[in-house]
């Protein structure tokens, strides 16, 4: 049994196996697909079932491993499987394209786990949204924002959010 599933570009292979190496010394078990997968079982089944398994998920991130569709792909399985995800970013420069798509792409996959889960968690009653700000810190922020208090100081005064000050002069205009 394996703690870490580690996933990487085959380009990034010496400091992936690195990466292992130093999790091992530390006693944390890795599998790592170019050492784990076992001859003669379909290579996919092997990467699912090892990354359902694992409790973490280390990615080590370089553009190689930002533009590999595998890489992807074991990313959002690791998602799915809502496993702690830990990128191990070993280029200096930006590590995606100029665009930004492949970032976009795992930060969308994570998003509708959110999303899942959330309704999983509501479906079962245990999540209930975020607690309503008292009728009585509404009001102030009201009242400091007619006195013309800018909103960034608003929240500074009440030890709140810019975003709560913003949600609660949406509401009533």
């Amino acid at each position: 049994m394996h703690t870490v599933f580690i996933s990487y570009s085959s380009e990034d292979k010496d400091v992936a196996f690195g990466v292992c190496k130093a999790l091992e010394a530390g006693g944390v078990t890795c599998w790592i697909a170019s050492r784990d997968v076992m001859a003669g079982r379909p290579y996919s089944g092997q990467i699912s079932e090892a990354i359902r398994r694992a409790r973490s998920f280390v990615l080590v991130l370089s553009r190689k491993s930002d533009q590999s569709r595998q890489v992807l792909r074991e990313v959002k399985r690791a998602a799915h499987s809502r496993l702690h995800l830990i990128a191990f970013r070993i280029a200096l420069r930006r590590a995606c394209g100029e665009t930004g798509q492949s970032v976009a792409l795992r930060r969308a996959g994570l998003r509708e786990v959110q999303r899942e889960g959330i309704a999983k968690a509501k479906s079962a009653g245990k999540y209930k949204g975020r607690k309503p700000i008292a009728p009585e810190r509404q009001q102030h922020v009201l009242r400091l924002a007619a006195e013309g208090v800018t909103k960034t100081s608003i929240a500074r005064q009440l030890g709140i959010g810019e975003a709560t000050v913003y949600r609660i002069l949406a509401v009533v205009r």
